[in-house]
C-alpha cells in the first residue's frame, strides 16, 4: 500500500505579526511527508493558545496521526472528503511570547500514516 501526500497550504492566521515556517524532513521518500514546523510571533503581544491546520491529499483511506514531537500540543487527522485531509494541530495550552518563536529552531514534527502501519 502506498500513500501519496502533497501539502496544499498551512496555517492561516488573523495576526498580522504571525508567521509559519515549514521544512520537509522526509525528502528521501516520495510517499511520505514529515513536516517540521515553527510558529513565529513578530508582534508586540503574546499569543495565548492557537490552532493550526496542515492540508494534504492522500489516495489511501484510514490515516492516523503520529506525533513525533508536538511540544505540548495535540494533533489529529480529519477527512474532508474524497482524497482531501487535514491535520488539526491544537496548541490551546501553549503561549508564544511577543517577538519569539515556538518551539525552538528544531520545530514540531508529525506525520499522518496508514492505520496498518501505525503502532
Amino acid at each position: 500500500m502506498r500513500s501519496l501526500f502533497s501539502v496544499l497550504f498551512f496555517a492561516v492566521s488573523s495576526f498580522a505579526g504571525f508567521s509559519v515556517q515549514s521544512l520537509e524532513s522526509s525528502l528521501q521518500s516520495q510517499n511520505l511527508s514529515i513536516p517540521r514546523i515553527q510558529f513565529i510571533n513578530n508582534s508586540q503581544e503574546n499569543i495565548n493558545g492557537f490552532t493550526a491546520y496542515y492540508y494534504f491529499t492522500s489516495t489511501e483511506p484510514n490515516l492516523v496521526f503520529e506525533s513525533y514531537d508536538l511540544r505540548g500540543g495535540n494533533g489529529s487527522v480529519e477527512h474532508l472528503g474524497g482524497v482531501n485531509y487535514r491535520v488539526k494541530l491544537d496548541f490551546s495550552q501553549i503561549s508564544i511570547s511577543a517577538n519569539s518563536a515556538f518551539p525552538d529552531n528544531s520545530g514540531i514534527v508529525f506525520n499522518a500514516i496508514l492505520e496498518f502501519f501505525a503502532g
